[in-house]
């Protein structure tokens, strides 16, 4: 049982990380029992208390919950709309089929969104006139969703975009009239300044549920886990340790998540034993590892290695955030080890959003584009 699972509850704690469920690293149809490897169920590995699944892979599913055995109480599911598939696949999503299957399965869900990013890209787009038409596509997907809701046990949290003060104010005022439930946010690109931005951003209009989209980074988690102090409940996701494992064989070293050993085709170490002990590892051995000695299916997103190694790097990410999120109630031991660690940007950040605490989002805001010689409403763009 993994030690903090007693402290992540919806109203128990401000702060919960969200796992990303990956079709790659669980076989989705159960195909492959064997294979289906989880962090929630009776017969898990260890045991986490939280999960974030995109409504783009888990609408093929109705009774989602069910079929996975997802627990209904004591756990934070948390369902995306699907709005960064739309965008980055072109697909079509239809808002009413997502609100539906977010009712049937989700603790939390969110709007629709399209994300105002430049298509094959993951950078803003430069016209503002562009951004603008983004956001009105989104709040028309909002609009529906909100006079279409038929549930009040589903919290939705309202998607807002914005890469500067600007562009997260026009996106802000655009839905304004739409009362959901909290919001979440995308900070692109997700550096500590940016992230720090929208943190400060989300206070200033007084957010209580606040949700950051793939908030995970060596140096950015620090940030996002001292902006906890903001906010009622402040919910964060990520699908890396899934994709590094599953898709790449990228095992993350448990004193250092941001290094890796690969396993892949092209593994020549040497290693005698795996270089962790949670509980993955006590079960597991370098051979196990080995993807060439072990290709399970025809599909290696399927493998047995590649579920494993994700479930390690899940558990060495949750041992990072749990001592991050412990340190951070001391602000003085807590900048001492983001200095050791080199994570000046991550220093600067908190300082940013400290001074938001003692003068306010507008002035800090005023004062860093000062200094940087630009205008305030554009800065970060």
């Amino acid at each position: 049982m993994f030690a903090p699972s007693d402290r992540g509850m919806i109203g128990r704690t401000s702060l919960k990380y969200t796992p990303a469920w990956v079709r790659n690293n669980i076989d989705p149809k159960r195909e492959h029992q064997e294979f289906t490897l989880d962090w929630w169920t009776d017969t898990a590995i260890f045991n986490y208390d939280a999960l974030l699944v995109s409504a783009f892979y888990g609408m093929d599913i109705w009774d989602f919950r069910e079929f996975y055995n997802i627990p209904t109480k004591d756990f934070t599911f948390i369902a995306d709309s699907g709005g960064f598939q739309l965008w980055s696949q072109n697909v079509k999503i239809d808002p009413i089929e997502v609100l539906r299957w977010m009712e049937h399965n989700a603790d939390i869900g969110m709007t629709l969104d399209v994300p105002p990013l430049i298509p094959g890209s993951m950078k803003s787009f430069e016209d503002f006139e562009m951004y603008k038409k983004y956001s009105d596509k989104s709040k028309k997907n909002y609009e529906l969703m909100h006079r279409s809701r038929r549930s009040d046990d589903l919290e939705i949290l309202k998607v807002i975009h914005g890469a500067s003060p600007r562009e997260l104010q026009y996106f802000y005022d655009n839905v304004a009239h739409l009362d959901f439930d909290g919001y979440a946010f995308s900070p692109k690109p997700a550096r500590e300044e940016q992230i720090a931005l929208t943190i400060s951003f989300a206070k200033h209009i007084g957010a209580k549920k606040v949700h950051i989209f793939l908030g995970t980074g060596m140096s950015t988690l620090p940030v996002i886990i001292y902006g906890k102090r903001f906010f009622e409940r402040l919910t964060y996701d990520s699908a890396s340790f899934s994709l590094q494992g599953a898709k790449f064989r990228s095992y993350v070293l448990p004193f250092k998540p941001s290094s890796a050993i690969d396993f892949g085709k092209n593994y020549t170490g040497t290693l005698d034993r795996l270089p962790c002990n949670c509980p993955v590892c006590q079960i597991s051995t370098v051979d196990i590892f080995n993807i060439d000695k072990h290709t399970t299916t025809a599909k290696l997103s399927e493998s047995l290695p590649g579920g494993l190694i994700a479930l390690h790097n899940l558990y060495v990410w949750l041992s990072y955030m749990d001592f991050l999120e412990a340190l951070s109630s001391s602000y003085e031991h807590y900048i001492q080890f983001l200095r050791v660690q080199g994570f000046q940007d991550a220093i600067a950040a908190i300082e940013m959003m400290r001074k938001v605490e003692e003068i306010g989002y507008e002035d800090v805001i005023a004062e860093t584009a000062a200094s940087k010689g630009t205008d305030a409403r554009t800065i970060f763009e």
